[in-house]
């Protein structure tokens, strides 16, 4: 078994804040469920990204 570490927890993070659609396929369905919403995907975007602290290069 696994054990979670500091390490991996960073790693983690890394690959949160990387997260993106598989496929034109899932990045249209993504995008067609906000319209369908109403949500600003764009604002959404801007805002997750400047809530993120700015330390710089990610290094493990």
């Amino acid at each position: 078994m696994r054990c979670f570490t500091i390490e991996w927890y960073k790693e983690m993070q890394v690959y949160g804040f990387l997260a993106f659609p598989d496929s034109k396929e899932e990045w249209d369905e993504m995008i067609r469920y906000y319209k369908e919403e109403r949500i600003d995907y764009k604002k959404n975007a801007k805002e997750d990204l400047e809530s993120r602290p700015q330390k710089g290069n990610v290094t493990f």
